[in-house]
């Protein structure tokens, strides 16, 4: 948090309000936030923080920032995030050439904070792998970061559309969230936790919204938990998450694809699809039991709405079925 804070009083463009939300966190983050805020009088003098007495989720938290304010545009950012100077004004620069950009992000470096258990240091010395390069969607429906663990070498040099953009710090136009959202929903309360920046993706692209990829914004992603090399040490870290957060991720994914996918192109892509999703499901049934039981339970409880959100979503689609299956034959 203290990376993330300092790194926004540094930013080349200060034309911005300021809105800090603390989730009920009990770590002594609004003590710090505090701090930061009297050292920096002018950026607090157009900042205010939302402490919420209980932890609303991801989703809900971040849909409280969007009511609470009203700019053209808006930068949803991690705390575990540091940006370069001129990441906003690159970005800024980005979406007001093009008038059909809904979202854009810069790309984002692993960067890891914890360099020894109990230790701490700015330690931008793995600048060169890269964490997101935009959001990349497979023919078998799974969403990934584009280069994700990569060495950058310049092949992701040059500002391209992407499908989507991570969720750790976009852009956004204000106008594409509005009209994508659902009520004061834009993004999706009932997911919680996990998928959420896919999703809005894949709606924002449904609706006619283009999705930029700017490479001269440069961010820095906090990788220190996730450290971990080898399928099997991913393995046994995947297995101290939370089962509920696991649930979360699965069952979440099926929803993306009940809000926002074609029936045409399932069908299409349906070797892909069901070979990739039998395999999820006969791991978690057999591995992880209680994901997969509570996940279930989750996606029968909410199937009802879904099907509704899809109903109502068919009013701002503009991009034909054909135009979002380019995405992942490319």
């Amino acid at each position: 948090m203290p990376y993330c804070l300092a790194s926004i009083a540094q930013l080349e463009n200060q034309d911005f309000f300021l809105l800090i939300v603390d989730n009920a966190s009990l770590d002594g983050t609004v003590g710090l936030i505090r701090q930061f805020l009297k050292n920096n009088p002018s950026l607090a003098q157009r900042s205010r923080l939302i402490e919420n007495r209980y932890n609303l989720g991801f989703a809900r938290a971040h849909n409280q920032a969007l009511a609470w304010t009203s700019g053209d545009f808006v930068l949803l950012l991690n705390q575990d995030v540091k940006l370069e100077a001129n990441y906003l004004t690159e970005l800024l620069k980005a979406i007001n050439d093009d008038v059909a950009c809904g979202s854009v992000s810069g790309k984002l470096d692993r960067w890891f904070l914890s360099v020894s258990e109990g230790g701490q240091s700015d330690d931008l010395s793995n600048r060169k792998v890269i964490d997101s390069a935009g959001l990349l969607i497979k023919r078998n429906r799974q969403v990934i970061d584009r280069g994700a663990g990569e060495m950058d070498k310049g092949q992701y040099n040059n500002a391209e559309k992407v499908f989507g953009v991570s969720g750790a710090a976009p852009l956004f136009r204000r106008q594409a969230l509005s009209a994508v959202s659902l009520g004061h929903e834009v993004l999706d309360e009932d997911f919680v936790s996990y998928k959420e920046d896919v999703d809005l993706a894949w709606r924002l692209q449904r609706a006619g919204y283009n999705s930029l990829y700017v490479p001269t914004a440069v961010g820095y992603h906090d990788r220190s938990i996730s450290l971990s090399r080898g399928w099997f040490n991913r393995w046994q870290q995947r297995r101290r998450q939370l089962v509920k957060l696991r649930a979360y991720s699965w069952s979440n994914h099926w929803f993306v694809l009940l809000k926002n996918d074609d029936g045409l192109n399932l069908m299409r892509d349906l070797p892909w699809w069901f070979s990739y999703e039998l395999a999820k499901f006969f791991y978690l049934l057999l591995m992880e039991t209680s994901v997969w039981w509570q996940g279930i339970v989750r996606i029968f409880k909410l199937l009802p709405r879904m099907i509704y959100k899809r109903r109502r979503l068919k009013s701002v689609r503009q991009r034909a079925a054909w135009q979002i299956r380019g995405w992942w034959l490319r």
